[in-house]
């Protein structure tokens, strides 16, 4: 199993609440040890409905990979670019990866049209 699928499995079975439980962390931390990762972090992010271009400050902007969660379909921008990519949970509510990007991310904005509030995880990871 890849590094990434190990991770993208872990928060997907183990944080589709959101919490800042400092055990959460301290699980992911010992998921990021047996997984050889070097580097992990995780920003979760609160986007209201009708924010358009919202933009999210990278916890690490030098990452190799970011993954996002999201529960309710939103559409993103990187790295300034006029194209929007459409994100969307398996279902409404429901927190799904839904977004994996290898390669430098040096920005990021979040567009939220849902009709509720759209909890994303943003989660940078160096190999």
């Amino acid at each position: 199993m890849s590094k990434i699928r190990l991770i993208v499995d872990f928060l997907a079975n183990n944080e589709s609440v959101p919490t800042n439980d400092p055990k959460d962390q301290t699980a992911i931390k010992k998921t990021v040890e047996e997984s050889s990762f070097t580097e992990l972090c995780r920003k979760q992010v609160a986007v209201p409905d009708a924010a358009s271009d919202q933009a999210i400050t990278l916890a690490d902007a030098t990452s190799e990979y970011l993954i996002i969660f999201v529960d309710q379909t939103v559409t993103i921008k990187l790295n300034g670019s006029g194209d929007a990519l459409t994100l969307s949970p398996s279902s409404a509510g429901v927190k799904t990866p839904v977004f994996v990007q290898k390669g430098i991310i040096t920005s990021l904005t979040v567009s939220n049209a849902s009709g509720s509030t759209a909890n994303l995880d943003v989660i940078s990871v160096n190999v």
